[in-house]
C-alpha cells in the first residue's frame, strides 16, 4: 500500500498562488533470510541511481561491537576487512536525505514473536509518481529473490527454541499446579526438588542448542571481507551436522527394524 503525502507552498507570482506537490511514499520489507554480497549491492546501488540520479548514496555499517562506520562508496565497502568484532551485522544504503529514503538490512528475529513478523530487509522511500514506486518495487524485488537463502534455512534462522520452551514450561507449570491443588496427596519434598533439577538442566540445554542454532544460521549472510571464510566454514559445519542427524536416524530406524531374539 502506498502513502501519499501532500505538501503545500506559497509563492508569490502575480500574487498569492499556491504550488501543490504529491508524493508517493512507501515500505517494503522482506521476511527471508538473505545473503548478502557485492554483486547484490552493486546492483541495488545501480537501480537506486536510476531512480534517484541527482541524490547522493552513502553506506552506513553498524558493526558486531556496536559500533558504526560509514562508506562514501562501494569500493570501501568492498575493501573493508568484515572480521571478528568489527565485522557487519547491519547495513543501511542512504538515497534521499530529504525524505530520509534507505534500504537496510537487518535481522529483527531476534524475539519469539518475530517467528512471524520478522524482517531481514526494509525498504522506506517516496516518489512523485505511482508508476515510478510500481517500477522501482518490482526491479528491486528481482534483485531480492536471487538473495534468497533456502525455506528451510528461512526457519531455522527463526525459530526460537528456548523461547518455545519457556512457554511450554509455563503452561505445564499452570496445568500441574491446578493438579495438585486439587489433589489432596502431599508429595515428597525429594521429588519436588529432583523435578527442579531436571528442569534447570533441560532449561540449560535448550538455551545452548538455541545459541548455536544462531550462529549456524544468521538471519542474513554479509559475503564481505573475511566474513567470506567464516560463512563458508559454517556452511561445511551445517553439513556436517545435516549428515550426522541422517546417519544417527538411519541407524536408529535400522535397529528398531531388527529383530530382537
Amino acid at each position: 500500500m502506498w502513502y501519499i503525502r501532500v505538501t503545500v507552498t506559497k509563492e508569490k507570482f502575480l500574487g498569492l498562488l499556491r504550488k501543490v506537490n504529491v508524493v508517493f511514499s512507501n515500505k517494503f520489507k522482506s521476511k527471508r533470510a538473505l545473503v548478502v554480497n557485492e554483486k547484490s549491492l552493486t546492483e541495488i546501488v545501480t537501480l537506486i541511481g536510476r531512480y534517484y540520479p541527482d541524490k547522493e548514496v552513502s553506506i552506513e555499517a553498524t558493526l558486531k561491537n556496536g559500533g558504526n562506520k560509514k562508506f562514501v562508496a562501494l569500493d570501501e565497502l568492498f575493501k573493508y576487512d568484515n572480521a571478528g568484532n568489527y565485522r557487519i551485522e547491519e547495513l543501511t544504503i542512504w538515497f534521499d536525505s530529504l525524505s530520509r529514503g534507505r534500504l537496510t538490512f537487518e535481522s529483527t528475529n531476534d524475539r519469539f514473536y518475530h517467528l512471524i513478523d520478522g524482517t531481514t530487509m526494509t525498504l522506506k522511500y517516496e516518489m512523485e509518481k505511482k508508476e515510478d514506486c510500481i517500477s522501482f518495487e518490482a526491479n528491486l524485488y528481482e534483485i531480492i529473490k536471487k538473495m534468497r537463502l533456502p525455506l528451510y534455512y528461512t526457519v531455522l534462522s527463526r525459530i526460537h527454541f528456548f523461547s518455545i520452551f519457556v512457554v511450554v514450561a509455563i503452561a505445564n507449570g499452570l496445568f500441574s499446579a491446578i493438579y495438585l491443588s486439587q489433589n489432596t496427596t502431599s508429595m515428597p519434598i525429594w521429588v519436588v526438588g529432583l523435578g527442579l533439577a531436571i528442569s534447570f538442566f533441560i532449561s540449560a540445554g535448550v538455551y545452548i542448542i538455541d545459541k548455536i542454532r544462531g550462529a549456524l544460521f544468521p538471519p542474513i549472510q554479509f559475503m564481505l571481507g573475511d566474513e567470506r571464510q567464516r560463512l563458508s566454514k559454517l556452511e561445511k559445519v551445517r553439513g556436517n551436522i545435516f549428515w550426522c542427524i541422517i546417519v544417527a536416524f538411519g541407524v536408529g530406524l535400522l535397529l528398531l527394524l531388527l529383530p530382537i531374539n
